[in-house]
């Protein structure tokens, strides 16, 4: 019998958690995006950078690396 009452008792207390998450907005949304976006590019050159430098790449190497990573995404 404790055992059904803790049960229940631990579901009421996870519902009322569940109802205390604030909604977001699509403006909300929105910005998450867009920050996510900027991480993403921001690793990205990061990882361009670090392949430039461990590879001696030169300019027109990076150009090339780049021009295939861009295909290879629109696909």
């Amino acid at each position: 019998m404790k055992k059904l009452v803790l049960a229940i008792a631990f579901i009421g207390i996870g519902g009322f958690a569940m109802a205390q998450q604030t909604t977001t907005t699509p403006q909300d949304k929105q910005a998450k995006r867009a920050e996510m976006h900027q991480k993403m590019e921001q690793k990205h050159q990061e990882h361009m950078d670090q392949m430039q430098k461990d590879l001696n790449l030169n300019p027109s190497q990076v150009a090339q690396i780049k021009a295939l990573h861009e295909k290879r995404n629109l696909k």
